[in-house]
């Protein structure tokens, strides 16, 4: 399990992960899906969560704290 979510007070936003270049495929907390997302491509996770996320070509990514 790969998470960017910190224990620095980051943590208790909500974090946004916008995929730069490649693709993500990822798996958001308590859903049981994986969900590809490629260049250009956001998604959120809440605060205080995890998630599970594969990257199965070259890839970046940046994430925001809000």
């Amino acid at each position: 399990m790969n998470k960017c979510l910190s224990t620095e007070p980051e943590a208790s936003k909500k974090e946004v992960m916008t995929v730069v270049s490649g693709a993500l495929t990822v798996q958001l907390p308590d859903a049981d899906n994986w969900i590809r997302y490629g260049a250009g491509d956001a998604f959120e996770v809440g605060a205080n969560a995890s998630f599970k996320v594969k990257a199965e070509v070259d890839t970046a990514y940046f994430c925001t704290y809000e």
